[in-house]
């Protein structure tokens, strides 16, 4: 799984260095999306948003979005998207109810491709504020 990102093996890095771009990658893309919920969500602007206690709720609350605009495209169920990213139905309820709030870095990465499919044009913005 490797979230959209793709390698060469023309370059002669180790096994480990292409998971660490990755990995920064996926974390430059979640910042940019943080930024897009905590805009698109009033419910942060009520949570002293100056207050580090906010930007962790958003952490907490960050794949939960991701998920609930999935489903609320309407081109995704939970069955689906538990489907997509090779994991159980109750495990997207979790998501969704707030009780997984730590979902496994694949799953992540899943609801992010997914997510990607059903917004591209965000993403293409967040390449583009995140290169």
């Amino acid at each position: 799984m490797n979230c959209g990102l793709n390698y060469t093996k023309n370059f002669n890095v180790s096994k480990l260095e292409p998971k660490i771009l990755e990995a920064k990658k996926v974390r430059r893309f979640c910042e940019y999306l943080k930024q897009y919920f905590k805009n698109e969500n009033d419910y942060f602007y009520s949570i002293y948003t100056n207050n580090k206690w906010s930007y962790g709720m958003l952490d907490y609350n960050f794949m939960k979005y991701l998920v609930k605009e999935i489903i609320l495209s309407g081109e995704y169920n939970v069955e689906g998207i538990a489907l997509y990213t090779y994991t159980s139905p109750d495990i997207i309820y979790d998501i969704v109810a707030g009780v997984n709030q730590n979902p496994s870095f694949i799953t992540c990465c899943r609801l992010i491709e997914l997510h990607q499919m059903i917004k591209p044009k965000l993403y293409e913005e967040a390449l583009e504020n995140s290169a």
